[in-house]
Formats: C-alpha cells, sequence, structure tokens
C-alpha cells in the first residue's frame, strides 16, 4: 500500500493524506472520503471527523486478503479496532496480536 508508506513518510495519517488536512482539523465540506484499494478490495470511508470528536474510519476488507501497514504510518496516533463481522488478525513485530 503505497500511499500509506507516502503518507507516513510525511507523517500523515491516510486519512490525513487523502483528505488533504492533518489530523484533528475539521473539514468544511463535511465530505466522506471512500478509498479502495483496487488490489486487496480494502474499502476505508471516513464516518467522522472533527476538532473536538474522535476520527472514526469504517474500513471493509475481503474474507483472506491481507494488509500490511508499515508502523511509521500509525506512530503518533491511538486506535480502537472493532470487529463486526468475521475475524481479523493483528500482527506487530511479528507476532499475532
Amino acid at each position: 500500500m503505497i500511499l500509506v508508506r507516502l503518507a507516513g513518510a510525511f507523517d500523515l495519517t491516510l486519512a490525513g493524506c487523502c483528505c488533504g488536512r492533518r489530523p484533528g482539523t475539521a473539514d468544511p465540506g463535511h465530505r466522506t472520503p471512500v478509498w479502495r484499494d483496487p488490489d486487496t478490495g480494502y474499502l476505508r470511508k471516513q464516518v467522522s471527523a472533527g476538532p473536538t470528536i474522535p476520527r472514526i474510519i469504517r474500513v471493509e476488507l475481503p474474507a483472506g486478503q491481507r494488509v500490511v501497514l508499515p508502523a511509521s504510518s500509525y506512530a503518533h496516533i491511538r486506535q480502537a479496532v472493532w470487529v463486526q463481522a468475521g475475524q481479523l488478525v493483528i500482527i506487530e513485530a511479528g507476532r499475532a496480536a
């Protein structure tokens, strides 16, 4: 996922890179950016964002697909993951979390 690596190089998340703004800044147009990786079918849609509320991102990953994200792209943010269907294995530093 080249776009994720590029965002990390500029100290941005994927949302910051796709939306053209830094984390925590308001989006006056109330856009809901959607991005799909053509290779994996990974779908990413921003559900909410604002200066006083956490950014919520909905991700859909087709069964059996694998997405590798560099740690540098998430080094400066905290995340929570809510799996609504299926199973998700997160591997960090070579170990399943």
